[in-house]
C-alpha cells in the first residue's frame, strides 16, 4: 500500500488526483501513488482536474473502497451512450467512469466536456461506459448488471461516420467533405450494419447471465423523464442510494442544466441517416440489420417505385418507432420465456462466488460477468475502428 494510501485512507480517488495535481513529480514518486498507468494519466489531467471545487459539482466520487453494486453502461458507438451518462450523473449524484484509454484524443474531450469519470473503472464510480465487446476497453472489470442503450442503424452509422473522420463527439462533416467520401461510406455502411447486428446479438444473449436493462435512444428523446426513471429504479433495486443523503431529485433536477457533457443535436426525425444513404445502402443495412429492428420496434417506411433496383417495387424513404406497446402486440405470438419483450429485464440464475475478495482490497458485489473479457468483434485490421485514424490523413 502507497504512503499516500496510509496517510490518507479515506479519500476517493478524485479528492487524492486533486491532491496530486499540487505536487512536485518528486514528490509523487516519493509518496509512491502512482504507477507507470498511473503517472500517464495524472500527467494528462492535471490541468484539468486542478483547482476543480469538487463540493460544487452537480456530482461527485464515491470513495475507491466503497462496496456496492457496478454497472456498465454499453452501447454502439454514437448511440447516446454520453447523454445517459450525464443524465444518470444528474440524477444519482455521482460521477460515472469509462474504460477508454485517457491518453485518446476523444476520451481527453470528454474530460473538456465535464465527464471527470473518464478513464476510471474502480468503486469510486458507481456505472462505468463502455463500447465492449465492439472493442475492447484499457481495462477488465467485473458488473453486476447492464443497461444497454440501442440507436437505430441508421442514424447510428452515419453519427458514428461523423465521428470517426472529425475524431470529435460534437461536430460533423460538411455536406462537400461528405460527398467526396462517397466510395468510403459505402464501404463503412455494409461494415458497420455487420458490426452492429453483431453487439446487439452479444448483449441479447447475455440477458440471460446477467439483468439488463434496453434502452433505447429515441425513447429517451420522446419522453427523457420516463426513461430516466426506469433507469434509476433499475439501478436503486438492489442498491440503496449510497448515503448521498445531500442528492436529492429535487437538487439533482436544479443542477441538471449545468451538468457535465455535451448536448446532442437537436432531433427533427428518427431516421435521418437515410437521407445521405443510397437505395443500396438502405437496402443492405434492412438485410442485415432487419430482424433486430423488428426486435426492438424499428420499422422502416417504404413507397411503391417501380424503378427500385432491388426489383422489389418499393424504396425506403422512412423510419418509424413502434411504441411499448405496439411492440407487446406484434410480439404476442413468440414464447415470453423464450423470446422476452425488449423491456422485460430477465432474472438469470443466481451464481455464489465461492471465492469472496480479501477484505483489504475492494469488493466487487454480485459480479455477475467481466467487461472487456477477451471476446471482441472487430478485428485489429478493421479499417473503421480505431484504424479509422488512416482515412483522416
Amino acid at each position: 500500500m502507497s504512503m499516500l494510501r496510509l496517510v490518507l485512507p479515506d479519500l476517493c480517488w478524485a479528492e487524492l488526483s486533486h491532491i496530486i495535481s499540487y505536487l512536485s513529480l518528486r514528490e509523487v514518486w516519493k509518496l509512491g501513488c502512482c504507477n507507470r498507468s498511473a503517472f500517464i494519466t495524472f500527467l494528462r489531467e492535471r490541468s484539468l482536474r486542478k483547482c476543480v471545487d469538487y463540493d460544487k459539482l452537480p456530482a461527485r466520487f464515491l470513495s475507491k473502497w466503497s462496496q456496492h453494486e457496478k454497472l456498465a453502461l454499453v452501447s454502439y458507438p454514437r448511440s447516446g451512450n454520453s447523454l445517459v451518462r450525464k443524465l444518470v450523473e444528474s440524477s444519482t449524484g455521482v460521477v460515472t467512469g469509462s474504460d477508454n484509454r485517457p491518453n485518446r484524443t476523444l476520451a481527453a474531450s470528454l474530460l473538456e466536456f465535464g465527464y471527470l469519470g473518464e478513464a476510471i473503472t474502480d468503486n469510486s464510480v458507481w456505472m462505468v461506459k463502455s463500447h465492449y465487446p465492439e472493442r475492447l476497453g484499457y481495462i477488465r472489470f467485473g458488473v453486476g448488471r447492464v443497461v444497454l442503450v440501442v440507436r437505430n442503424p441508421f442514424d447510428a452509422i452515419e453519427s458514428y461516420f461523423h465521428m470517426g473522420m472529425t475524431n470529435t463527439h460534437d461536430k460533423a462533416l460538411t455536406r462537400e467533405v461528405f460527398m467526396s467520401l462517397s466510395d468510403t461510406w459505402t464501404k463503412f455502411v455494409s461494415n458497420e450494419a455487420e458490426i452492429w447486428v453483431e453487439f446487439h446479438r452479444f448483449w441479447m444473449r447475455k440477458r440471460f447471465e446477467c439483468p439488463i436493462l434496453i434502452v433505447r435512444y429515441e425513447d429517451i428523446m420522446i419522453d427523457k423523464e420516463g426513461t430516466m426513471a426506469k433507469i434509476s429504479a433499475f439501478m436503486h433495486e438492489k442498491q440503496p442510494p449510497l448515503g448521498l443523503e445531500r442528492y436529492t431529485l429535487n437538487i439533482a433536477a436544479q443542477t441538471a442544466a449545468k451538468s457535465a457533457g455535451y448536448e446532442p443535436k437537436k432531433v427533427k426525425k428518427f431516421g435521418k441517416g437515410l437521407d445521405v444513404m443510397s437505395d443500396e445502402n438502405k437496402a443492405l443495412v434492412v438485410e442485415k440489420c432487419g430482424k433486430l429492428m423488428a426486435r426492438f420496434g424499428y420499422e422502416v417506411v417504404t413507397e411503391t417505385d417501380p424503378t427500385s433496383l432491388d426489383g422489389t417495387g418499393r424504396v425506403i424513404t422512412g423510419l418509424r418507432v413502434q411504441s411499448e406497446q405496439e411492440m407487446a402486440l406484434s410480439l404476442s405470438h413468440l414464447d415470453p420465456v423464450l423470446n422476452p419483450s425488449i423491456f422485460t429485464v430477465v432474472t438469470p440464475a443466481s451464481k455464489e462466488n465461492p471465492l469472496p475478495a480479501p477484505p483489504s482490497s475492494p469488493v466487487e458485489l454480485n459480479t455477475a460477468l467481466h467487461i472487456n473479457d477477451y471476446h471482441v468483434i472487430r478485428t485489429k485490421e478493421d479499417p473503421f475502428g480505431r484504424n479509422i485514424t488512416e482515412l483522416r490523413k
